[in-house]
């Protein structure tokens, strides 16, 4: 059966390609790696047998939502071959990029189609479009040699992280097989263990969170007399 698509669906994929037109350009021939990410976990959404699938396999699940930032933090940590690439990236594309929050903005219509329960949807959707008005406004006023814009990023870094990651933590959470700390939804977990609400567990959110783990490198920097780079061809010392 083809793909069903909804109002929060044709939200979701519109925003989902502005987000990845929006991939750092910094990345340069290394940016082909977003867009083929997001067209694997789709196609693993769709063709994927039911003893593999996510919705049924917490150890998938573990993988595809948790892992990308478990594998990025250490790196950013100890400066390495991730950390070094993040070095050019400048930290104005990193906030453009963060106007990916607005997906979370389509959780209205699932409200409204009853996808998903009313104050969790709209929890979500306030959420993240605060997010991603917060990372517009840092955008439009990017100065990381002032104290007073590298406090407000941080601040608004922090919101975001911690949002991402208490979402993607109470997704985990509805698995019906996750044991001991799982509080199990068969519901919320179908409807982002299936199509197309997994390419929202296992690629954005994950990528939310790996992306303010970067922006938080680029603001406490392990080496402090490298230079910021803030928008292309501009370097504060």
């Amino acid at each position: 059966m083809a793909p069903q698509f909804s109002l929060s669906d044709i939200w979701f994929f519109g925003i989902s390609v502005v987000a990845l037109a929006l991939v750092p350009t910094a990345f340069a021939t290394r940016a082909w790696i977003f867009p083929a990410w997001f067209a694997g976990i789709g196609v693993y959404l769709l063709v994927a047998p039911a003893a593999l699938h996510p919705a049924w396999n917490v150890w998938v699940w573990l993988l595809l939502s948790q892992g990308p930032w478990i594998a990025l933090v250490p790196d950013l940590l100890s400066r390495g071959r991730a950390a070094r690439s993040l070095d050019a990236v400048p930290l104005r594309s990193l906030l453009a990029f963060s106007l990916l929050h607005l997906l979370g903005a389509r959780h209205v219509f699932s409200a409204l189609s009853g996808d998903l329960p009313p104050d969790f949807a709209l929890e979500i959707a306030s959420g993240e479009t605060l997010t991603a008005f917060g990372a517009g406004i840092l955008w439009l006023f990017c100065r990381p040699e002032k104290l007073w814009f590298r406090l407000l990023a941080m601040f608004w870094n922090a919101q975001a992280l911690t949002g991402s990651l208490v979402w993607s933590w109470a997704l985990l959470r509805a698995h019906t097989g996750l044991p001991v700390v799982g509080v199990p939804s068969p519901d919320l977990h179908a409807y982002f263990g299936g199509w197309p609400g997994g390419l929202e567990a296992f690629f954005w959110i994950p990528l939310a969170v790996c992306l303010h783990a970067a922006v938080f490198y680029k603001l406490l920097r392990p080496d402090p007399d490298a230079p910021i780079a803030c928008s292309s061809g501009e370097i504060i010392p």
